[in-house]
């Protein structure tokens, strides 16, 4: 993978780790993971699945953006990318308003109405029911059937599998 920073462009292996500065790079099978030097540690796969971890001790209301304002009161969470006063209660008008685009990748904001990918790219469609009927309806799962309805479940698994641009040989 090639990693940009700023100008700089780090070519990094499977297994790697490399510096950049006070950042520290590493590279699994899966991920970039970087350390910054207040051991915040960002975590992402590539695509679209980042985590962003908060070291033990680290202060109340310092943080801003997706990750919420890490004060323990989920009710103002939601502040827009451009002011410190916009909120929204709508979790994709939230997220469309932080989308940062890049010349490799530009970003169009996400519909406010949801959308099943499964109806966008319906190619993928056939094959997310034979992949979610396979592990939702078959052992080990169906003796909780019982207990829980597997419905949400397939539906969402569907929902994710044609959504999902990440790992389509599995």
């Amino acid at each position: 993978w090639v990693i940009n920073i700023g100008a700089a462009k780090l070519r990094i292996g499977e297994g790697m780790t490399a510096r950049h500065g006070n950042l520290v790079i590493k590279r699994t099978a899966e991920h970039v993971i970087v350390t910054l030097p207040n051991k915040v540690v960002v975590q992402w796969d590539g695509l679209h699945m980042a985590v962003v971890k908060l070291p033990g001790g680290f202060g109340l209301d310092k943080t801003c953006g997706l990750c919420g304002r890490y004060n323990l009161n989920p009710d103002d969470d939601y502040y827009m990318r451009f002011g410190h006063t916009d909120t929204t209660d709508n979790a994709i008008e939230f997220g469309n308003s932080w989308a940062y685009p890049t010349y490799y990748r530009p970003c169009n904001d996400v519909p406010l109405e949801e959308v099943d990918p499964c109806d966008y790219y319906p190619e993928r469609a056939v094959e997310a029911e034979l992949l979610c009927v396979r592990h939702l309806y078959q052992v080990p799962f169906t003796s909780c059937h019982t207990l829980v309805e597997p419905a949400t479940f397939y539906e969402n698994c569907k929902r994710d599998y044609c959504g999902s641009e990440w790992r389509r040989d599995q």
